[in-house]
């Protein structure tokens, strides 16, 4: 699955579907016990209770597994078309409404089969089909042999397969008209070939679901309406050939509720070091709700989730294996015997990305760490210069480069280093120094970084290094003109000490610096969607794009 798709809503909803997938194969491994290793009822004193209950759920979970898909089609959707609106729309709460209406909707439809004067024991004994209509002739069994499986095909089938296939065309149409919309990929060829690549691989996976849907309802819902109408017309047809072709197509079905969703994480552990930038709410907890305060979310330096919360998505990720943790504190430097760091306009002493390696050492316990399946991400070293501007971009890479050697002497293998923002861009620096000497300084800071960790590489051939290039990704969308953010040289917000916050303009999302330093969160999901595939099993060190080199 495409990694820009794997965030929040998304997660949440193939997540609910695995459930209702899970619920569905238990009770088809029910009817297998009960039919073909039994061979007759299993819970005889409640039979017409069991039997109602497992007919109305089998249609409940294939109603809602149908337009649980169909969910997930919309929400990739919105993504396409309204990729900065993501956050306010694909949310978790939104989610768990529109999963709350289509189960209501689900057990109104099916409702009728729970109904103990409508529906029951039919034919006794023969679990496939146990139950029916109890009175006979009715009109209820007029409309379950000849109304009812029309129904089901027409709301369990037809209209979910066929919004599924609009949605996923739509997507592919939206993607390839909206050629200047700000992508987290580099225009170069390589990166283009690899997110023209990325947007066909997400068109087949949506044609495929739906084919793969298709293929395994259909057959049952048209064997359905056959057999009910046979049985209809002909009470004295042969019920065991009936049951043997019920099973046949229940087999097929059971296919489409087995196979798995969710491709595996490269890692299932991210851990975090560094400062502002990476914070998720430490520094607010440290200071006891003292900084940040509203309007920032949640004691993040942002106006809604930062990089590090959109990498992770939502607690669903991590029942699926998937572990987001920050050890970052805002105002921290890369060592405090080397450059004191503190938060809050320096009112508060924090841990330095020294201290925080050493506070994960412990609390994780590292002979018990699963080193192949953890990533050490870094992004630090800026306060370094601004509490002390004499300090050297070389010195302060020397003193990163310290925890980085200290998680290899135990044993990290994956690490992943965040270069410098070009801070001849970010307002609280520009106004500073002339661009010429902020562009040297930046340049000198990456190039001590990417000469420190080919050494550390060579030194240490068992573990894997690479940069993530922030300067790049930053520089592209301050210089682009896609229209999107409407200002790139200034801050929304003024920060002017730790209880006054100046709101400068009303909408940040259209500003890619929240304050002086921040970034904006839609301009925290552009770094999020660029770190997100190197998580993943589909990353490619050769086809990366320009914002993952090795070192």
């Amino acid at each position: 699955m495409s990694p820009i798709l794997r965030v929040t809503s998304t997660g949440c909803l193939f997540f609910i579907v695995a459930i209702s997938d899970m619920l569905y194969l238990m009770i088809s491994i029910f009817e297998f016990v009960e039919v073909g290793i039994v061979q007759g009822p299993i819970f005889l004193s409640v039979y017409d209770s069991v039997c109602r209950f497992r007919w109305f759920s089998k249609g409940f979970i294939r109603f809602c597994s149908a337009w649980f898909l169909v969910l997930i089609a919309i929400d990739r959707w919105v993504r396409a078309r309204f990729p900065f609106k993501v956050n306010q729309w694909c949310t978790r709460r939104n989610v768990l409404i529109t999963v709350l209406i289509t189960s209501v909707l689900g057990a109104s439809l099916h409702g009728h089969m729970l109904s103990a004067q409508l529906f029951g024991k039919y034919f006794p004994g023969i679990p496939s089909l146990a139950c029916g209509a109890i009175n006979r002739p009715s009109f209820y069994l007029r409309f379950l042999f000849t109304q009812w499986p029309i129904i089901q095909v027409t709301f369990i089938s037809i209209i979910p397969v066929l919004l599924i296939l609009a949605s996923s065309i739509n997507i592919y149409l939206i993607i390839h008209k909206e050629k200047n919309r700000i992508q987290p990929i580099s225009t170069n060829n390589q990166a283009h070939r690899r997110q023209t690549r990325l947007q066909r691989n997400m068109l087949l996976l949506m044609i495929s679901s739906a084919i793969l849907f298709s293929s395994t309802t259909l057959p049952i819902s048209v064997s359905q309406i056959i057999n009910a109408y046979r049985l209809a017309a002909n009470f004295s047809d042969d019920i065991n050939a009936v049951i043997n072709e019920e099973a046949i197509v229940n087999l097929i079905l059971d296919f489409n509720y087995a196979l798995p969703f969710d491709p595996e994480y490269r890692f299932h552990n991210v851990v975090i070091f560094g400062d502002s930038y990476s914070d998720t709410g430490n520094l607010y907890k440290l200071s006891d709700g003292l900084w940040p305060i509203p309007p920032y979310y949640n004691g993040r330096y942002c106006n809604g989730p930062n990089w590090v919360d959109q990498l992770q998505g939502s607690w669903l990720e991590q029942l699926k294996g998937f572990n987001v943790k920050s050890y970052a504190f805002g105002g921290a430097t890369t060592n405090n015997s080397f450059v004191e760091g503190a938060g809050a306009f320096g009112a508060i002493p924090v841990p330095s990305v020294a201290d925080q390696v050493e506070f994960y050492l412990n609390e994780a316990r590292w002979n018990k760490i699963n080193f192949d399946r953890t990533l050490y991400i870094f992004w630090a070293g800026g306060n370094d210069f601004a509490n002390k501007p004499s300090t050297s971009p070389a010195a302060i890479i020397a003193s990163l480069m310290n925890s980085v050697d200290d998680l290899v002497a135990v044993g990290g293998k994956h690490f992943l280093v965040f270069n410098a923002v070009p801070i001849q861009s970010v307002p609280a620096t520009a106004m500073l120094e002339s661009p010429q000497i902020l562009t040297y300084l930046t340049s000198s800071f990456n190039t001590a970084l990417t000469t420190e960790l080919a050494t550390i590489r060579q030194n240490n051939p068992q573990a894997n290094f690479s940069i993530f290039d922030i300067n790049s990704l930053v520089s592209k969308v301050v210089a682009s003109n896609s229209g999107y953010f409407t200002n790139a040289k200034t801050s929304c917000w003024n920060s002017v000490d730790a209880t006054t916050i100046i709101q400068l303009c009303t909408d940040p999302d259209k500003y890619v610096f929240v304050d002086l330093q921040h970034f904006t969160e839609p301009m925290a999901a552009l770094i999020a969607n660029a770190v997100r595939p190197f998580v993943l099993t589909s990353y490619d060190v050769n086809s990366s794009g320009c914002y993952v080199h090795a070192a």
